[in-house]
């Protein structure tokens, strides 16, 4: 189904019954109003946030729609008047265009007294419609016939995925890493660890020769990484790693005259675009302690993007929680319509 198709069914006016999750009426929102068109926000007492922060989102969209009106029920989402009367009021004042109505949101008393609200004989070109998410379809219902669903395809609509965390009132601490970390490196790893003698020798590397050089001890165990001076001016012996990995650290010219592994050199890493690959040498000492399984996993996650449709994926999504002090990560995030799978 292509976007021709679907505007068939776009609305000057879209009444929306906004629930707990705001992204099924972004989704309306966005594909179901003409240009210039106005979102109508009903909202209840418990979702008066996500009410607004839709309100925000839509505005600050450059795709031309009116700011939205906010319809407050307060606590009256279940009292079929009030309802009635709070969006009987907007429709008076709608004097051009089409109207629609979406209740994919919202309570189910409001779903079905918004429907008696909006429904005319008099306006026989209302558009009702809903979200129906095992099928990933609009649904757009009719009286004397069966609805009519249209697939949500990536290509109708890509949401980003530092939308979805605005979607739900999640802030976001820093900036989400999208490009890969030495994905050399990172695969030699993987096949260093398909191996329990070369794990080992690796492991032994690591705990015993890299963290020692790097790292300062506390009670015993390995704390902090040592300062920035510190970590720069180290070199440190590659001579106990397994030979897949001191390739590519020479491959990365990070071996130094004596045959050692520099952290110095770290710093002279660059991306394509000619910007560090590591903003400081601690990133770096934090990639070998594990982050490169992630690295890994999302160059494989790139590798079958075009064929999986997806659109947008990084790495590190850090958000703050409300009662908790380190709040919570998610490690790789993918976004995809999932119509096709393949394994990573």
């Amino acid at each position: 189904m292509n976007t021709s198709e679907l505007d068939k069914y776009k609305v000057d006016h879209l009444f929306l019954l906004i629930g707990e999750n705001p992204l099924p009426n972004y989704v309306a929102a966005r594909l179901l109003l003409n240009k210039g068109g106005m979102p109508y926000l009903v909202y209840s007492k418990g979702t008066k946030d996500p009410a607004e922060r839709l309100q925000t989102i839509l505005s600050n969209e450059s795709i031309g729609l009116e700011t939205a009106q906010l319809v407050p029920l307060n606590d009256y989402e279940s009292d079929a008047y009030h309802i009635k009367n709070a969006i009987r009021l907007r429709l008076e004042s709608i004097k051009v265009g089409n109207i629609g109505l979406n209740y994919t949101g919202g309570t189910k008393a409001m779903a079905v007294h918004a429907y008696r609200a909006v429904f005319s004989k008099e306006r026989p070109d209302t558009v009702f419609s809903y979200l129906d998410p095992r099928k990933l379809e609009i649904c757009i219902d009719r009286e004397d016939s069966p609805c009519i669903g249209i697939k949500v395809k990536p290509e109708l609509l890509e949401v980003k995925l530092v939308e979805f965390f605005n979607l739900h009132g999640l802030k976001l601490n820093g900036k989400p890493t999208q490009e890969v970390q030495l994905p050399e490196l990172a695969a030699a790893l993987t096949q260093v660890f398909n191996n329990e003698d070369k794990a080992k020798r690796w492991f032994d590397w690591y705990c015993n020769v890299f963290c020692k050089e790097a790292r300062k001890k506390k009670n015993g165990n390995w704390g902090d990484w040592n300062s920035k001076t510190k970590l720069a001016a180290l070199s440190i012996s590659v001579e106990k790693l397994p030979p897949e990995v001191e390739a590519e650290f020479k491959g990365e010219n990070l071996i130094d005259s004596t045959g050692k592994l520099s952290l110095q050199a770290v710093q002279q890493l660059k991306t394509i675009k000619q910007e560090p690959v590591f903003k400081e040498i601690k990133d770096f000492c934090k990639y070998l302690d594990g982050l490169w399984l992630e690295h890994y996993v999302l160059k494989k996650v790139k590798n079958i993007a075009d064929k999986n449709y997806i659109k947008d994926c990084g790495l590190n999504f850090k958000v703050s929680l409300p009662g908790t002090q380190q709040g919570f990560e998610f490690d790789v995030l993918v976004n995809t319509s999932g119509q096709r799978k393949e394994g990573l």
